[in-house]
């Protein structure tokens, strides 16, 4: 596994490239141990052109080794300020950034900032400002004492950062498929094995099989997958038994009746439509019990003619699962953190409600993928990983993103509440 690091030297080396560099390294070793890291496994820390064999195009080796990398680390620690006040980083640190933010992401990507040259994370560029960073102070002229601080500090903030993101790599490299809905393939989909369909077993002896047509278009997605459980996860068994209200599920809207049953894997809950002899599936929820992981598929309502879908739809699935399945996981045992993805899916050519058309707004891909990390139980936790996801579903019909005190207010009138 890697560790990209992005580095600067317009500042002084020992208090940021060689003080950094050195409390990466230090915090890969503890890491390494934390996570008990195999020796095939062990982490390396690439920066640059490092390795890399003869007159190199540079550009296109840093772009590969980043998007190769598990975690990006960058020293965004401005090198100067212009006449209007503005602080700004080394601009390859920011090209680099920039590039990870699209091909590796802001929740395995770590920044920095030595707040000892007059910068702290408020001076930042907009779209850093409210980033998380970790700061330290350390001048130009410290002592030996004062970098040692430093670096002890560093150490111990990257190896918390680091863990957070590396275990959430090994669990989910440990989980997730490929797979399809409908005919439309979905990297690392939530749904391995049910291309066109899902069949569930009877609850009883004798009792038929049911099967249920899963539908194309548009329709998101959840999953909910903790590193572990205490002592282990519950037997399908187990889970079948539970009350109703306890179990996790999502109504579908749409849907006018519900079953569940079991499958290979675990055990299932559905809302379907209908009453031929195969019934469309509008919302599915399923347990995996050998991992102990929870995965969501719910079908986005099309209003009029066309593919019209609303946004809120998918914010109203994530919301009821999450909610349902962290429920869960603090009654039986689950071992923090989760891994969480939130998706939307099937939505290329689509438009939003309007009465006019002037009012309907076009979506502009076919997909949002949003993978992120619970790292506590809190229902703040989940609104900010939520409020995350919504917000990268409005960039696809080009809204501005939704400060918290504008999301709660949309929350509250959904009437999502926890």
């Amino acid at each position: 596994m890697k560790v990209f690091w992005s580095w600067q030297s317009d500042l002084s080396n020992k208090s940021n490239r060689h003080l950094i560099k050195s409390a990466i390294t230090g915090a890969i070793k503890q890491v390494e141990l934390e996570l008990e890291i195999k020796e095939a496994e062990r982490l390396h820390l690439d920066h640059d052109t490092k390795g890399e064999p003869g007159a190199v195009d540079i550009v296109q080796a840093l772009f590969r080794k980043i998007s190769e990398s598990n975690a990006f680390i960058a020293d965004i620690t401005p090198i100067f300020v212009t006449d209007r006040g503005k602080h700004s980083p080394n601009p390859n640190v920011l090209i680099e950034l920039g590039f990870a933010l699209h091909s590796v992401g802001f929740e395995r990507t770590i920044l920095v900032l030595n707040e000892a040259f007059g910068s702290s994370p408020n001076d930042l560029p907009f779209d850093l400002r409210n980033r998380r960073c970790i700061t330290y102070n350390c001048p130009a002229d410290a002592t030996k004492s004062q970098i040692k601080s430093a670096k002890q500090y560093l150490v111990t903030q990257l190896s918390s950062a680091l863990k957070l993101n590396l275990s959430h790599h090994q669990n989910s490299r440990k989980l997730v498929v490929e797979g399809k809905i409908g005919s439309k393939a979905i990297p690392r989909t939530l749904w391995a094995g049910y291309p066109e369909h899902i069949t569930i077993g009877g609850a009883f002896p004798g009792e038929p099989d049911q099967n249920f047509i899963v539908p194309d278009g548009a329709c998101s997605l959840s999953r909910f997958a903790p590193v572990s459980w205490n002592p282990k996860p519950l037997s399908a068994a187990k889970y079948s038994n539970l009350p109703m209200d306890e179990q996790v599920y999502c109504p579908a809207g749409g849907a006018s009746n519900g079953s569940s049953g079991a499958t290979e894997d675990g055990f299932v809950n559905i809302w379907f439509a209908g009453s031929n002899q195969v019934p469309e599936a509008r919302g599915i929820t399923k347990y995996f019990s050998e991992e102990g992981e929870f995965r969501s598929w719910s079908r986005m309502n099309s209003f009029g003619e066309g593919p019209v879908v609303a946004p809120t739809f998918a914010l109203k699935h994530w919301w009821n699962f999450l909610r349902s399945a962290a429920k869960f996981g603090q009654k039986y045992g689950a071992d923090l953190p989760v891994s969480l993805e939130l998706a939307l899916h099937g939505t290329n050519g689509a438009v939003t409600p309007g009465d006019f058309t002037y009012q309907k707004l076009r979506f502009r891909g076919n997909e949002m993928r949003h993978e992120d990390i619970l790292k506590d139980w809190s229902i703040d936790t989940r609104k900010e990983i939520i409020r995350s996801a919504y917000n990268k579903v409005l960039d696809l019909i080009l809204i501005d993103e939704l400060a918290p005190k504008s999301f709660e207010k949309l929350l509250s009138n959904l009437g999502l509440v926890d």
